[in-house]
């Protein structure tokens, strides 16, 4: 891992809205019209149609990919959930700077066998590089196999901090997490974490399990039996002093529910999430929305989460409230934003065989698949070749930034983990929509409040 540089503190709620001083409650459901300019300068010349494989999750379970690209029970398999879609934005760009780009898209439906097919099918089709737009272990032997094949793979949500040669992760991987989790803590002086996971939870020094939750829900139903026998105040003190929620999207939002009906400090305790609160998914499981495919969302019935209180989560500052920001990440992103409202608003964009019509699935868009793809279509341009092996040797090494239409921060392909530390930030959630993409809708066409997450301090 590369050193770290992360000026980070817990911020205590939305403080202000620090970098979304430009909102107002007449944005929300109203975006500014797009910028006429949402060309993107990473074109290779000359070189035919450029394809691109896209391996994504529909109907799969939460911690297998379907945090990606699954989302409400609306009876259809695309949705606006599926973060994905920012690869077919990437190459909607491409194709207005004039390069012919053909996405081979394929669903691994969360299992391993299918997801080994899925590559070797795109392998067979001559693609120059995978983006692999989904997450969970099932793709193990997939990866392996592309690893051997020479075809060179970007995958912008794996954790995993070991990976096969040719296989890059441009997210915030598992190390990187835990590093910027516990400088934040360490900051905050804070100790005694509660690690909450439906997977593998952070290995944090004087961290308590799931176990200390469940007892001190014990201790408080105790206190209060004997409070109402003897007509005493009930007050239980947590042996934990601040609480790391880490797993699928769906899981995030229920521990988190269950985090602040149960324990009466909630407010005042510090809560740090992972990734996976940035995605779609978990916007719609705080709303109660139940998501396809996964396991431990609310339901209608069940407790939901509040975006209230010391609440952060880890991720890049690459969101929608960074086009607020008055400096190159904004302008970037701005691009981006612009260029997803005029697919929105129009027919460019062909409807795919997995996922549907794009009118139905890019709304949740973001920028790390975006970006996964325009890293592979530099290091076409680089290399002059659409051949993987050339593509792979070209990507190797390569650091694509702003200048090659990344939308989210450069990238550093010297080694596994592409997304370099300092670009890990901790961000502070809020309601107030930056109004930069439609409004979500339920099944039922009723719009509901978004969860948008900004950066507090802005990284050195």
């Amino acid at each position: 891992m590369r050193a770290r540089a992360l000026p980070l503190g817990l911020a205590a709620g939305l403080v202000g809205l620090a970098g979304l001083s430009g909102c107002s409650d007449d944005a929300v459901g109203s975006p500014a019209p797009p910028a006429a300019e949402v060309k993107v300068a990473a074109a290779p010349k000359d070189l035919g149609t450029v394809r691109i494989g896209v391996l994504v999750s529909v109907n799969a379970p939460a911690d297998q990919g379907g945090d990606y690209t699954d989302g409400p029970a609306t009876g259809k398999a695309a949705s606006p959930a599926a973060a994905a879609a920012g690869a077919w934005l990437a190459a909607y760009r491409s194709r207005l700077a004039g390069t012919g780009v053909q996405l081979v898209v394929r669903s691994d439906a969360g299992r391993s066998a299918t997801a080994l097919k899925a590559v070797q099918d795109m392998v067979s089709e001559q693609v120059s590089g995978i983006v692999v737009a989904t997450s969970g272990s099932h793709l193990e032997d997939a990866l392996a196999s592309a690893s051997t094949a020479g075809v060179p793979v970007v995958a912008p949500y794996l954790g995993d901090d070991s990976l096969p040669s040719g296989v890059y992760a441009t997210g915030p991987t598992r190390d990187q997490v835990t590093g910027a989790v516990e400088e934040a803590l360490q900051q905050a002086g804070r100790s005694t974490p509660l690690v909450l996971s439906d997977g593998s939870p952070l290995r944090l020094d004087g961290a308590v399990g799931v176990a200390a939750l469940d007892r001190y829900e014990r201790q408080v139903r105790a206190a209060q039996s004997r409070a109402r026998r003897g007509g005493s105040q009930a007050t239980v003190a947590p042996a934990f002093d601040s609480v790391v929620i880490t797993g699928s999207a769906a899981s995030d939002a229920s521990l988190l529910a269950r985090v602040q009906t149960g324990v009466a400090q909630a407010a005042s305790l510090p809560i740090i999430l992972g990734p996976e609160a940035l995605t779609p998914a978990f916007t719609l499981a705080v709303q109660g929305v139940q998501a396809s495919g996964a396991s431990g969302s609310a339901g209608r019935g069940e407790p939901t989460a509040s975006m209230s209180g010391r609440l952060s989560a880890v991720g890049t500052d690459a969101t929608d409230a960074t086009t607020l920001r008055a400096d190159a990440s904004g302008d970037a992103a701005a691009g981006f934003f612009a260029a997803l409202r005029l697919a929105l608003g129009g027919s460019q964009i062909p409807d795919d065989d997995v996922l549907g019509p794009f009118a139905e699935f890019g709304r949740g868009a973001d920028t790390a698949s975006h970006d996964a793809v325009l890293a592979l279509l530099a290091a076409v341009r680089t290399a002059g070749s659409t051949a993987p092996a050339e593509v792979a040797s070209a990507l190797a090494g390569s650091t694509p930034g702003s200048a090659d239409g990344l939308a989210g921060p450069a990238l550093d392909f010297g080694d596994a983990s592409a997304l370099p530390d300092d670009s890990v930030s901790l961000l502070s959630p809020t309601t107030q929509d930056p109004g930069v993409r439609p409004v979500a809708q339920d099944a039922d066409g009723t719009s509901l409040p978004g969860v948008f997450w900004f950066a507090s301090t802005k990284q050195g």
